[in-house]
């Protein structure tokens, strides 16, 4: 899992700074009817929005990430432990996890070698949730007067599961997607816009680099003078697996 290669700490500060709250609606959907579970991993916690998320589910939550950019972001809570990890060796003792959470990281992880260990520290009726959403954000670089970058440009699968590597030891339950209009304030919205490198690239060469969030956040205001808050459209995507090893 090298997804480090795509956070330097620019935009890992505007990652941290700001994420919509979808984790919580996504995880309380997928872990339905049950919501009460001793231990979490979240895998690929970039700075700890969706390890944070897992704590209203879980009593305890380790959150790993191969991003050290990343977890310098990270936002403490006494139920949550982050590490270092490289995100294919899992240095976790066998069958320890109730839940295990892949939130928007499995696409750079994906491999039999990861889903292995996946199950090997998972408990026999432990949930795996792979889930993720997309920031339709194309209507604001338009307006930004930005030409947004195509699917084939970003090469980024957001409803990626296990699908294609060996399942005997994991039936897929539920999967599916679901469209979601959220109300972002300007701030964030620039945030958000900043917290990729993609598009960071390309506000970078369209505003230049001095007091990019700054410019940004002017440019924002000026969309909707009136407005305190921006609707912004997301599509999530969610597959929900239960352990089926003996």
């Amino acid at each position: 899992m090298d997804q480090s290669a795509d956070y330097n700490q620019e935009t890992a500060e505007h990652y941290a700074a700001y994420r919509p709250s979808l984790h919580q609606y996504i995880l309380k959907k997928c872990l339905y009817p049950k919501s009460t579970f001793s231990l979490g991993l979240d895998i690929g916690c970039g700075a700890g929005q969706s390890a944070l998320a897992l704590v209203h589910f879980c009593t305890k939550v380790i959150g790993i990430d191969p991003s050290k950019d990343m977890l310098q972001e990270t936002i403490p809570h006494a139920k949550v432990t982050y590490a270092h990890c490289n995100g294919t060796d899992l240095y976790f003792p066998d069958n320890c996890f109730d839940v295990i959470t892949f939130a928007g990281s499995l696409y750079y992880a994906k491999s039999q070698e990861l889903l292995n260990e996946t199950l090997r520290v998972c408990n026999s009726e432990a949930r795996i949730i792979i889930y993720d959403f997309e920031i339709l954000l194309d209507e604001t670089f338009n307006k930004l007067g930005v030409i947004p970058p195509s699917a084939e440009t970003i090469n980024y699968n957001h409803a990626v599961n296990f699908s294609g590597l060996n399942e005997r030891h994991i039936n897929l339950r539920k999967n599916g997607t679901e469209k979601k209009t959220l109300e972002i304030n300007t701030e964030n919205l620039a945030h958000l816009l900043l917290s990729d490198n993609d598009h960071y690239t390309l506000l970078n060469h369209k505003f230049g680099e001095t007091d990019l969030f700054s410019k940004l956040v002017t440019q924002l205001n000026q969309l909707a003078p009136k407005e305190t808050t921006h609707q912004v459209p997301a599509q999530l995507y969610f597959s929900v697996y239960w352990c089926a090893k003996k």
